[in-house]
């Protein structure tokens, strides 16, 4: 975990919107079916990234999805998980139950959800990424997706080959959420931009004894010639 945030940092972002991100380019849509690969944190509980994607859909009023579900590789790791979750409904920090799904049913899961999280490191346990990727490339529906949010943390949380080289279709991998989350926080910076500029031109037109007035404002930020704030996508989320 350590490796990852680092190189997050050293990238600019924000491991705490890294699932608003995971969840924006997943295509996910209000009533889907959700499943959760969890894992645990060094500290032996549910690891940030987990929890925070799970809050992110359990404690949604507009889009919240029919189902979230959680499961992991390791039996004892998934009950953990789901019996944390279950507290946090039980204490109203968390909205929505979440269920447990067994792994090995992975390939029913592939058929079942509409948008499979995986926020394990990828490589932690080989044989159980060969067996996801497999039910997926062999999967029935093609209108579902699965992300990918954790690369290989001893490889600055970049994709394995074992996940690269397989030719998977409705894939997010890592990558692109970290690129996803870096132009969001260029486009945060255009927003400043524009935020100071509409401000200066408040306190000039207060000296120059004018009024500026909302609509005005609006138009500004409309027709400004900055390139970067055009595509203001971070709203989505």
């Amino acid at each position: 975990m350590a490796s990852i945030n680092f190189a997050y940092t050293q990238a600019g972002i924000r491991p705490r919107k890294h699932e608003r991100a995971a969840v924006s380019l997943s295509g996910y849509k209000a009533g889907e079916a959700v499943l959760v690969v969890g894992e645990l944190s060094k500290n032996g509980i549910t690891s940030m990234f987990t929890e925070a994607l799970i809050k992110n859909f359990g404690n949604s009023t507009r889009k919240a999805p029919s189902e979230i579900a959680v499961t992991h590789p390791v039996d004892f790791t998934s009950a953990l998980i789901h019996a944390e979750m279950a507290n946090l409904h039980q204490t109203r920090k968390l909205k929505m139950p979440v269920g447990l799904f067994p792994y090995t049913d992975i390939s029913k899961a592939v058929e079942t959800y509409d948008r499979i999280f995986l926020t394990t490191s990828m490589g932690d346990i080989p044989e159980t990424d060969t067996a996801l990727i497999s039910a997926w490339k062999n999967r029935n529906r093609r209108d579902n997706s699965m992300v990918h949010l954790k690369g290989n943390p001893l490889n600055q949380g970049l994709s394995n080959e074992a996940w690269t080289g397989a030719g998977l279709d409705n894939f997010v991998p890592p990558e692109a959420i970290r690129a996803e989350m870096m132009k969001r926080g260029r486009d945060n910076r255009a927003l400043t931009v524009l935020a100071e500029q509409a401000a200066d031109l408040c306190a000039q037109m207060r000296m120059d004894g004018r009024r500026a007035n909302v609509p005005m404002m609006q138009d500004l930020v409309k027709n400004s010639a900055i390139e970067g704030a055009k595509e203001l996508e971070f709203v989505r989320t």
